[in-house]
């Protein structure tokens, strides 16, 4: 039997919310006072006024970062905030190298001021996810219905006489609707996740970064099927002084980690040493060894432990292939490709992104004045669709347009 892995990055989420829910959206969404405003009001009230968040400090913080770093992003936020949480914990006789570190170069940031930190990296997650719920919920786009329809044609065409493991690094509920009745298994049974009944499954749902309808308590990561009802239980249990008590870190042997039911910032790979996470990722490596087609979908490739994975994928088998889909809106000429017009590298340019995490097994070459697969992307640039790399086929016309042609040529 076939096996096949879909992999769906952010661009994935395209055709179902407008606004989109883009990296940018979630980066401004972070960045509003208002919000946080909102937020920390209703954690101070669950929490007693004892545990006061100055929501001035935090975005002041946050205004600092960016007017440093303008093109930042709301991972490089994260991680920021991740870290300065992590020096305001009281050293104990344990602590981490990092914190040794910071202790050593007397690490502060000058206007913080006296203020609990330790559950910003949480709230900064609960509100992400507040985000994504409030899209789902009021800001479907006019077509939502439809390209779900599609999403689960294509996926039930693509799975048809194969094994199948859809990987999502997204947070949203998209992918549980469109898979809704093709018999797809999360590993959750009761809430809790069960290794032998993921990792025996054929048709598997992977979350490698989390999901909305997670979080993590006394017991471990616990799955609500509702994830209005899973948002609203995470931070009420907050302040809980039972097993159902919201944990909001997970040991690690770099720094903490607060990668609990969502992982963002830009140190995700402690995550993988705790169940579902630890099996979704090995479940990825075993399935990357023995499959045969990977699609990739609205990834930027911007995480490495998952780069290496699909550079190993095309080197097991040279029959082995990757199918991109993103959205390029001009045509692509190799030969110019990768300068910035100054003759200096474009290291933001999409297509020198896919050459630099793949190029192991797809390097460029010339072939006369034309690089060798120049016929591929000049069938690119005609239809929408070509091989732009050796077993790398690009489909550059967006996701919906993907799912709406590729439905057509399968009925």
């Amino acid at each position: 039997m076939e096996r096949k892995i879909i992999f769906l990055g952010a661009g994935a989420s395209i055709p179902f919310y407008n606004p989109r829910l883009s990296t940018k959206y979630i980066t401004d969404a972070i960045k509003d006072k208002d919000k946080w405003s909102e937020i920390v009001s209703r954690y101070t009230s669950l929490m007693g006024p004892s545990n006061i968040i100055q929501v001035d400090a935090v975005v002041e913080t946050i205004e600092s970062i960016c007017k440093l770093f303008p093109n930042v992003n709301f991972e490089q936020i994260i991680e920021f905030l991740d870290k300065l949480t992590s020096y305001s914990f009281d050293p104990t006789s344990d602590t981490t190298t990092f914190h040794i570190l910071l202790r050593f170069f007397k690490v502060h940031y000058p206007s913080i001021g006296f203020h609990t930190w330790d559950n910003v990296p949480f709230l900064v997650r609960q509100l992400i996810s507040e985000v994504i719920l409030d899209l789902q919920t009021n800001h479907k786009s006019s077509d939502y219905d439809t390209y779900i329809q599609l999403f689960q044609d294509f996926l039930k065409n693509v799975s048809k006489d194969s094994e199948l493991n859809i990987v999502t690094l997204n947070y949203d509920d998209t992918i549980y609707q469109a898979t809704h009745g093709l018999g797809f298994k999360d590993g959750f049974i009761n809430g809790r996740f069960d290794f032998k009944e993921y990792i025996g499954a054929n048709k598997v749902l992977s979350f490698p970064h989390g999901h909305i309808r997670f979080t993590l308590d006394g017991e471990g990561i616990l799955y609500n099927p509702n994830s209005l009802e899973a948002s609203y239980l995470r931070l009420k249990n907050i302040a809980s002084h039972s097993r159902e008590k919201t944990e909001y870190l997970i040991s690690s042997s770099f720094a903490y980690n607060f990668n609990t039911f969502i992982a963002t910032g830009q140190q995700k790979d402690s995550t993988f040493d705790i169940n579902p996470y630890a099996a979704y990722f090995q479940k990825f490596a075993h399935d990357g060894l023995v499959s045969d087609t990977v699609y990739i979908i609205g990834y930027s490739f911007s995480d490495p432990h998952f780069n290496r994975m699909l550079l190993n994928f095309l080197s097991i088998k040279q029959t082995n292939k990757i199918i991109i889909v993103d959205y390029l809106d001009r045509d692509i000429d190799l030969m110019n490709e990768m300068s910035d017009g100054s003759g200096m590298i474009d290291t933001d340019n999409f297509i020198y992104r896919l050459w630099r995490y793949l190029k192991d097994t797809s390097p460029l070459s010339f072939s006369g004045d034309k690089y060798e697969f120049q016929s591929g992307v000049d069938n690119l640039n005609s239809t929408g669709f070509g091989e732009i790399f050796e077993r790398i086929f690009l489909y550059k016309k967006g996701f919906d347009s993907f799912l709406q042609e590729y439905n057509a040529l399968v009925h």
